[in-house]
């Protein structure tokens, strides 16, 4: 199973905590969702804290948020990832707005659960505290492509950029709870 994420908005090539929880606070109403809909509604277990056995729960708590990840060492998956993004440069010329391995680095932290250190200072969150995200780690990341385009509904020197993240699930191990995911 693919899918395709997206996100619009400011992407700052050192991006700081807000910045990231920003872009992840965007994300998130899709990844909620995810894991609503098939296969991924099939596991649904696996977000619960109450599941046994234990060692099959995917959550993680971080402060007062738990973070549900979709990609998650505990489903023994992994992700390859296609980022498109669209910034009002020219293909090539991401220099003006900033370099495209710092902005990709802020892409990459705010699609996996954050560090206590990655914390804004007061976490907006929904009313059930949990915020669903892509990775429990960026490490869990086999493969990134990147491409640049221009997007010409904004005007010139404009920060808003279109993202467009296409994730393919990758099984480290094929188990019952991946199976339906990775197929």
């Amino acid at each position: 199973m693919r899918f395709t994420l997206v996100y619009q908005g400011d992407l700052p090539p050192r991006g700081n905590s807000e910045d990231k929880w920003r872009i992840r606070r965007e994300l998130e109403p899709q990844l909620r969702k995810l894991w609503s809909v098939p296969p991924f509604d099939s596991i649904d277990e696996y977000k619960d804290p109450d599941y046994q056995p234990d060692t099959c729960y995917v959550g993680q708590k971080v402060g007062e948020v738990e973070y549900i990840p979709c990609i998650s060492t505990k489903l023994e998956m992994r992700a390859e990832l296609q980022v498109h993004l669209l910034s009002s440069s020219l293909p090539g010329g991401m220099v003006h707005l900033g370099d495209i391995d710092n902005r990709l680095k802020t892409l990459l932290d705010s699609l996996s659960i954050p560090s206590v250190q990655q914390l804004p200072r007061d976490p907006e969150t929904d009313s059930d505290v949990r915020l669903y995200c892509l990775l429990e780690d960026d490490r869990l990341v086999t493969r990134v492509d990147v491409r640049n385009d221009r997007l010409l509904t904004v005007s010139d020197h404009s920060r808003d950029t279109i993202v467009l993240i296409h994730v393919h699930p990758v099984a480290s191990k094929v188990n019952m709870a991946n199976i339906a995911i990775v197929t």
